[in-house]
């Protein structure tokens, strides 16, 4: 395929994620964000100190200076016209609040609240939704399964906040497996890849070169401090499209993706072994079974060998927890198992999976908020406020508040002085309020405010701001 006609062709439904991260919940936790900033820093020196690659600033305040407990960045990429999005379950964690820029409209960088529609952790994938008055271009979802290794792949994203950027590789290897988020969770039959992929790109697509999603790009494996480096050094890793698949609806339908569940520890066996236990068409050898699971209600032991889920044969560990974990919890499934050399068939009712391996917990948030005020909160300028907040004007309206999940944030923030609304010049909070409602009344589905702020020198400059409005 002609990479560059597919990247012209997938390009706007690739999209740039800013997420501002909730307090850190005890002191572990804000050492280990601290130290993850610190590593972050290291990932690009200035182009003045070395001449690495700089990390570009993020917008408006997303940027971690401004925000006290830090920002984390990534990419997605539409799944649905109505604007649910695909990222990774960690570029969204601990999100206070989200925001994505959509490419789909050139010349627009405003950026777009999103809520938390759903993650899973044990796969990594997490899906957000934006509210926008128009249908967003979608990306198709391929099959991992028939990619070969070496079939040519294409990886988009936003690495170092540099968006929309395209790079070029090869599927390395397939059936990798990385650790999730705790001890307890594996992210299993995982694509390899040679494609540059670096801090940023978390979330976003790994393309065949018929344009459609085989993987969402997850994470880079470099030598170096805490496994990394800065930059990236020919191996990265992507979730498959296979897995995409089977998650992405169930998060979209049902905001969570409950899992089947056994309850056995179990061991792939050699070929000579499996023969001597009378298994040489394979089988995965239960090695244990955990006390008042599904697995021991049905009476599977320990020695048992399991060769089959109702008509689907396993012969890997893998198989086995696939077939599982991909069913509804309290399913019916029936096993082959050879328990002493014969073959018997063992009915289960499956359980649920445990939150401690699949990571599910309450990671629904708040939508945007849809207000008349647009998320502002304001008032009159008077010498009480002009001096708390070092403002040279004398008269005017002054935003005292911003709902962070509001369209308005962040273009506005607490302290700015708006001049204009929609054109129509306010000095004054009637006017402001008389200028706001004739704004919303024109139906445009947006307000654009004319802003005054104080800069990080204390310099006046001024801010236009476009702000969706429904």
């Amino acid at each position: 395929g002609d990479v560059a006609a597919i990247a012209e062709k997938t390009l706007p439904a690739v999209v740039s994620i800013w997420c501002e991260l909730e307090p850190p919940n005890d002191e572990a936790a804000k050492e280990r964000r601290k130290q993850m900033f610190e590593l972050f820093k290291q990932f690009a020196p200035d182009d003045g100190e070395g001449g690495g690659p700089k990390v570009e600033p993020a917008p408006d305040e997303m940027d971690p200076k401004n925000l006290p407990w830090g920002v984390s960045m990534g990419s997605g990429w539409v799944y649905s016209a109505d604007g649910y999005i695909v990222t990774n379950a960690h570029v969204v964690k601990d999100a206070a609040v989200i925001k994505v820029r959509l490419n789909d409209v050139e010349g627009d960088d405003r950026l777009q609240t999103a809520s938390l529609w759903g993650t899973d952790p044990k796969s990594e994938l997490a899906v957000i939704k934006v509210d926008v008055s128009r249908q967003l271009p979608t990306l198709q979802l391929g099959d991992s399964n028939t990619v070969r290794v070496g079939s040519r792949v294409i990886a988009v994203g936003s690495p170092f906040n540099l968006p929309q950027t395209v790079t070029l590789g090869i599927v390395s290897a397939k059936g990798r497996y990385l650790p999730g988020e705790s001890d307890e969770i594996i992210i299993n039959d995982v694509l390899q890849t040679d494609a540059a992929v670096n801090v940023g790109n978390s979330g976003g697509p790994l393309l065949d070169l018929a344009g459609r999603v085989v993987g969402v790009n997850v994470a880079i494996a470099s030598p170096g401090a805490g496994g990394l480096v800065p930059g990236n050094v020919g191996i990265a890793f992507a979730i498959p499209a296979d897995t995409v698949a089977h998650v992405v609806p169930l998060l979209v339908e049902h905001r969570k993706v409950r899992r089947g569940w056994l309850g056995v520890g179990i061991n792939d066996l050699t070929p000579n072994a499996l023969e001597l236990l009378g298994a040489p068409g394979g089988g995965v050898f239960v090695g244990s079974t955990f006390a008042d699971t599904p697995a021991t209600r049905a009476g599977l032991r320990p020695r048992d060998i399991i060769t089959r889920v109702d008509d689907t044969p396993v012969k890997s560990t893998w198989d086995l927890q696939r077939e599982v974990m991909n069913r509804e919890p309290m399913s019916q499934a029936s096993l082959a198992v050879i328990r002493g050399g014969v073959e018997i068939e063992v009915p289960v009712t499956l359980g649920e999976m445990p939150a401690k391996y699949s990571g599910i917990g309450t990671s629904e948030s708040k939508g945007p908020s849809q207000r008349a005020d647009l998320g502002i909160t304001v008032d009159q300028l008077d010498e009480k406020l002009r001096k708390e907040r070092k403002l040279e004007r004398g008269a005017g309206v002054v935003v005292t508040a911003v709902d962070k999940q509001s369209a308005a944030w962040p273009q506005v923030r607490e302290g700015d002085v708006i001049l204009g609304v929609s054109g129509t010049q306010v000095e004054t909070l009637e006017q402001y309020k008389q200028a706001l409602a004739s704004a919303r009344k024109a139906k445009r589905g947006y307000v654009i405010l004319e802003l005054e702020r104080l800069d990080s020198d204390g310099q006046t400059m001024l801010r236009i701001a476009d702000i969706e409005a429904k």
